[in-house]
């Protein structure tokens, strides 16, 4: 469980297996952590965390102040490499590094969850 006070944002599916995409494409994403970064900025402990699965949510991962890749998707790793991009296990997070220049890789949502629940 996550503690109640993060907002989330998400893609949402309907009883009949439809996805919704609020956000679609990788700009939309972006400009949406970039909104969400400029409203919070004067709450100096709050932070935008992005989870995503694939390259097409890499400009939101990096742009995040805690972006996470879930899965370890190899296109995704591979362009985040090609761009000099450190991507590392969300396990090694460290609150002193910049994280907006590391892509934090998780397995799945518990380690996520887990994660969070100790920030």
């Amino acid at each position: 469980a996550l503690p109640d006070d993060i907002p989330i944002w998400c893609n949402s599916v309907d009883a009949e297996g439809i996805v919704a995409l609020p956000f679609p494409g990788a700009i939309a994403k972006r400009e949406k952590i970039l909104e969400l970064q400029k409203s919070d900025q004067d709450a100096a402990s709050s932070r935008v965390v992005y989870v995503g699965d694939s390259s097409t949510d890499l400009l939101a991962i990096i742009q995040a102040d805690v972006g996470i890749l879930l899965g370890g998707s190899q296109s995704a790793t591979s362009l985040a490499n090609q761009y000099g991009v450190t991507v590392k296990p969300l396990s090694e997070f460290e609150d002193d590094e910049n994280s907006q220049s590391v892509v934090w890789t998780a397995n799945n949502w518990q380690e996520i969850g887990s994660f969070l629940e100790n920030r």
